[in-house]
């Protein structure tokens, strides 16, 4: 479809593209609220005399007849009521006849039988001139609005539009006649056809899929704007709220004192109804408690939070009276199940208490009552000789309570499941993790709030990076609140300061203060250190030339993020005798990269060579332990990870490290996910030590011979082949010369001086004490 057969398509919006550019929608909306505030006023009065017998001659009630009197009586008001009420009911009309054309046109793009146009594109296609369509799609409203949201300013793109030659025109405008012509898809027609206009987008640092998500953006947040004023939607009629629903209820206080309502959550305040993740499992539960009296529902989320989540958007449905009747006026209670089992510390305790709480929730009548974890609820009991099943039963099949129970799925699993009796007393709802799409539709939705009270502008990019960043760079909780904490830090962060447009480097900066890694465009002083990146390691490492060279090229092509953002930021493997500057080398990194050689995290894998081996470092479930690993990286999520004597590792800890080298990730024992994307890894190691030794007594050049050593380390079982090939670079070390080693004496005898002059002694560093040292300590 080329662009004349398009603007033919969008034809039959003309009549509201003329009423748009006439009169537009934003400004309609401002004159119907002027005139609302008028027709009351001059109605107030128009109809205040009739009571004026009743209102007593110098009160301050008396002021509008005063005002009425002066005026010469209320027939003037009368006129002007009959002036200005005909103009609000021709804006309520034209109001009617706007969204009648765009809900139509929002239902037809369901239509998949059919090419259809959203209303945006229309509007754009039905202002623009065929003979310069991007010119059009600049000056237009929304596509103006595409371009700021991608971080191009006006004046920039202003000047680019006066120098550019050839103008693309309708010629070589092509769209896909196949799909519904959104914004995006439109955006991206523009795109492929105008090189220049590439160019110059890639240019100021906006690549294709950022200028596509941007035109989304626009469109969905103009759909959202229009949704919300669509009272008279069927879904919005059935959950009009009635009244005096919520008088005869019972009172809750055994619950207040063993729990909290989903209100009092610090997750009920991130929540938003306009999110499309959650909707689903929300709406779901919601057909289930509505559907017939005593129904109960099992969330089961992978991540920790999801279904605390699904509970807050229920909360927020009830409050806002968008819920089905018969689910009016609950109230959502979280039962702390830990803190009763803390109080009643005896079976006949614990199981009188319980059951009083619960039997207050049935008694009043309006309870949706949450038991978090209840697999964990369940054995906790158990452990104290409690039956929970048959205590709950009665309760769960009551038509006056509902029970929403929790757990993760190995959990539900390997605990509920083997309960059938118990299974069936609910219905089990799975909940998806929320998809890139649906986080970026969340954090765009909390970008509006904070633009209309913040006064600043959001680009796409930066949204973007906002969530790419949470995922990095935030090591502990689900992605959905590191994303959300991230951006109410950075908006807390600019708030008050000159900021109005929010670019990408905005965010990479904020994050950059916030955790100390290397990130964004490399320049200043950053860039000084990489350039000469290889001085700075030698200031601590002697000799190793070829090793140096090697680890700094891979480290700039980590830094410029050549290799996939998925891995770790780098990843070695130190081969050489011990001795020869491996270590010291993973520490002058952590020092260079991370301010710091105490940003190195290290673990002796010689201790983790026996069959629970894997267990100490990533968890055990049935111990309810913690793994080295897991804490280590969860607890300081930045820096060098040194792993030394690697070779020593069982087999199964390798396995893992496949893993984390290809992923940048693994799950603990409890089956979540530890982060290791924003550590530099590097694995010492002695293999191939003894031929590394031979090669250097016979005068060969060690590193020539890379290729050989590791042929050799594979062949002797030592290390897998697709283990070795996940490393960013294998560094063969070579055994140290006379030089090097004098060098290394003069470095350690001066570190020796520094701790001696603290004791108020002085060491006279000669050559005659270092060749001393050499001859006593080279072995």
């Amino acid at each position: 479809m080329n662009f004349k057969e398009l603007k033919d398509k969008a034809g039959h919006f003309t009549p509201i593209f003329i009423l748009e550019k006439t009169l537009p929608h934003r400004i309609r909306k401002r004159a119907a609220r002027i005139f609302s505030i008028l027709v009351f006023f001059f109605a107030a009065l128009v109809f205040i005399p009739y009571g004026s017998e009743y209102i007593p001659e110098h009160s301050l009630f008396s002021f509008p007849n005063t005002v009425i009197a002066f005026f010469g009586g209320e027939k003037i008001f009368l006129a002007i009521l009959f002036l200005v009420l005909p103009a609000r009911a021709i804006l309520f009309l034209l109001e009617s006849f706007f969204y009648s054309e765009y809900f139509r046109a929002l239902s037809a793009l369901e239509d998949t039988k059919k090419t259809h146009i959203s209303f945006e594109v229309a509007m754009l296609v039905l202002g623009t001139d065929s003979a310069d369509i991007l010119k059009g799609f600049s000056k237009n409203f929304y596509g103006g609005l595409v371009l700021a949201r991608s971080g191009v300013s006006k004046e920039d793109t202003r000047k680019f539009l006066e120098r550019r030659r050839p103008v693309a025109d309708e010629n070589g405008f092509k769209i896909d006649a196949t799909a519904n012509v959104t914004l995006s898809v439109f955006a991206q027609a523009l795109w492929r056809s105008d090189e220049n206009f590439a160019r110059y987008m890639l240019s100021r640092g906006v690549l294709e899929k950022d200028f596509l998500g941007a035109a989304e953006w626009v469109e969905s947040e103009n759909r959202m704007m229009h949704e919300r004023s669509r009272w008279w939607g069927r879904e919005q009629l059935d959950r009009l709220p009635s009244l005096g629903g919520d008088w005869s209820y019972g009172e809750t206080y055994l619950l207040k004192r063993y729990g909290h309502e989903i209100s009092e959550d610090p997750v009920y305040r991130t929540v938003s109804l306009n999110f499309m993740h959650g909707e689903k499992g929300t709406l779901m539960v919601e057909k289930i408690l509505a559907s017939a009296a005593g129904a109960n529902a099992f969330l089961v989320g992978e991540e920790r939070g999801e279904a605390m989540e699904v509970m807050a958007r229920l909360g927020k449905m009830i409050e806002t009276g968008k819920v089905f009747p018969e689910l009016e006026h609950k109230h959502i209670f979280i039962f702390h199940g830990e803190a009763l089992l803390a109080e009643k510390k005896t079976k006949g305790d614990f199981e009188a208490e319980l059951i009083r709480v619960f039997d207050q929730a049935t008694r009043a009548g309006n309870v949706i009552l949450v038991i978090p974890d209840f697999p964990g609820f369940l054995e906790s009991a158990h452990m104290l000789g409690c039956d929970i099943e048959n205590i709950l039963g009665t309760f769960l099949s009551s038509q006056k309570l509902h029970v929403i129970a929790t757990s993760d799925p190995r959990q539900f699993h390997k605990i509920i499941e083997p309960r059938p009796t118990l299974v069936r007393q609910f219905v089990t709802v799975f909940i998806e993790s929320a998809s890139a799409a649906e986080l970026l539709f969340m954090l765009q939705d909390a970008v509006s709030k904070i633009e209309s009270r913040d006064g600043v502008f959001f680009t796409f990019p930066a949204v973007k990076e906002i969530l790419e960043s949470a995922d990095r760079y935030i090591a502990i909780g689900i992605l959905e609140e590191k994303a959300l904490q991230l951006l109410y830090e950075f908006a807390a962060s600019i708030k008050g300061r000159a900021f109005r447009v929010v670019g990408k480097e905005d965010v990479l900066q904020f994050v950059k203060t916030k955790t100390g890694i290397p990130m964004g465009e490399v320049a200043g002083e950053e860039k000084e250190k990489l350039i000469h990146l290889e001085e700075a390691l030698h200031k601590r490492v002697v000799g190793q030339d070829k090793a140096v060279s090697a680890l700094s090229g891979a480290m700039r092509r980590a830094r410029l993020k050549i290799q996939s953002e998925r891995r770790p930021i780098g990843s070695f493997l130190f081969l050489g005798p011990t001795g020869v500057g491996k270590t010291e080398t993973a520490k002058a990194l952590a020092e260079i990269f991370f301010g710091s050689d105490e940003r190195m995290l290290r673990l002796d894998m010689s201790e983790y060579k026996t069959a629970d081996s894997l267990q100490r470092l990533i968890g055990s479930y049935t111990l309810g332990r913690p793994g080295a690993l897991a804490s280590l990286l969860r607890e300081r999520p930045y820096g060098v990870l040194l792993l030394d004597e690697f070779e020593k590792a069982d087999k199964n800890i390798l396995d893992l490290f496949l893993q984390i080298l290809d992923e940048g990730k693994f799950k603990d024992a409890e089956g979540y996910e530890v982060n290791a994307r924003n550590c530099i890894i590097i694995a010492t190691s002695n293999a191939g030590s003894d031929l590394i030794f031979k090669w250097a007594e016979e005068g060969e050049d060690v590193m020539r011979r890379e290729r050989e050593l590791i042929g050799e380390i594979v062949a002797r079982g030592i290390y897998k082949a697709e283990l070795l090939n996940r490393f960013d670079g294998v560094i063969v070390f070579h055994p140290l010369e006379k030089e090097h080693l004098s060098r290394i004496a003069e470095l350690m005898l001066r570190k020796l001086g520094e701790r001696l002059k603290e004791k108020g002694l002085e060491l006279v560093i000669n050559e005659p004490v270092i060749a001393m040292l050499l001859k006593v300590g080279d072995d």
